[in-house]
């Protein structure tokens, strides 16, 4: 642990068990796909089905889009693989040196045996809201409030250090920068808009159960 860690944790758990309330409005931004990740992929939604006349901009912002579910794809995997090759990090609310106060509604079994460091979550927020920022600043701004609010419910119900989330972040969005190459994203793009084009009932089909996948998180 560091100070860093130690003093934003403490600062924000004298707030766990204050109200019932409050307590219940973080934890429904911990476990609620509906509130923390869903919204972003509504986002993604609206922008892809966008019209716009011209045909060269919805192409580009489509394989943006894709990249960005490619990055929430890609960045916790990469957080998975971080977690079980580096040294293990109790969570906080495993940690018996903290003396967290767990708020109301939190399980402590629930994630009992999993690395703290990074944060699988965020690793996948961050970059779908990174996409949705490059292509419309209101809904990004929205995007990363949402991201951000969901990475520190986090903070606060004991599952991660800021550390922990802020790794998962950069990772994320670093995912993202990376795939959207020049390069790289022509591979990854062309075969989704081919089958978009020659098989668009089985592409649609796929692409919503792969969008719910991310929504939940790959659960």
């Amino acid at each position: 642990m560091n100070s860093f860690d130690l003093a934003i944790i403490h600062a924000v758990n004298g707030f766990a068990r204050q109200s019932i309330l409050f307590d219940s409005f973080v934890h429904g931004f911990t476990n609620n796909y509906l509130l923390k990740s869903l919204p972003l992929l509504a986002m993604v939604y609206f922008l892809w089905f966008s019209v716009t006349p011209d045909a060269q901009l919805m192409l580009q912002r489509r394989t943006r889009l894709l990249i960005a579910l490619f990055a929430a794809t890609a960045g916790p995997l990469l957080a998975k693989f971080f977690s079980n090759t580096l040294p293990f990090r109790h969570r906080p609310m495993h940690e018996d040196t903290l003396h967290f106060t767990m708020p109301w509604h939190m399980n402590e079994e629930v994630v009992t045996g999993w690395s703290s460091f990074p944060s699988d979550t965020t690793a996948l927020l961050f970059p779908l809201a990174t996409g949705i920022f490059m292509l419309s600043r209101r809904l990004g701004i929205t995007a990363l409030v949402l991201a951000s609010a969901a990475a520190l419910a986090r903070v606060y119900s004991g599952l991660h250090y800021p550390t922990d989330v802020l790794a998962g972040a950069v990772l994320g969005i670093s995912a993202y920068f990376l795939l959207d190459q020049t390069r790289l994203k022509p591979l990854l793009t062309q075969p989704c808009f081919w089958a978009m084009e020659k098989y668009p009932g089985w592409f649609y089909a796929a692409f919503f159960l792969y969008t719910h996948q991310v929504t939940n998180i790959f659960a």
